[in-house]
């Protein structure tokens, strides 16, 4: 398995950086196994809301350092 996946990594580099960027995001979505059906929808629909609440002044917005802490507090890391 090492030298097929040895292979497959020298042939990536040889593509272009769009074209290995596609190959990753559809390694990624294998992984991911299959999504229910509106999800991906829901997602656009919420990321809609949320930019339009900014734009209008009434999200609020975090620094990168506050955005880590706070992830860090969720997942119980100092």
């Amino acid at each position: 398995m090492a030298g097929s996946v040895a292979s497959v990594f020298e042939a990536a580099l040889s593509l272009s950086e769009r074209d290995r960027g596609k190959l990753i995001e559809e390694l990624v979505q294998s992984l991911d196994g299959e999504q229910e059906e509106g999800v991906e929808e829901a997602w656009d629909t919420e990321i809609e809301a949320r930019l339009a609440r900014h734009d209008a002044g009434n999200g609020k917005v975090l620094t990168m350092d506050e955005a880590v802490q706070r992830m860090r507090r969720a997942a119980g890391v100092r």
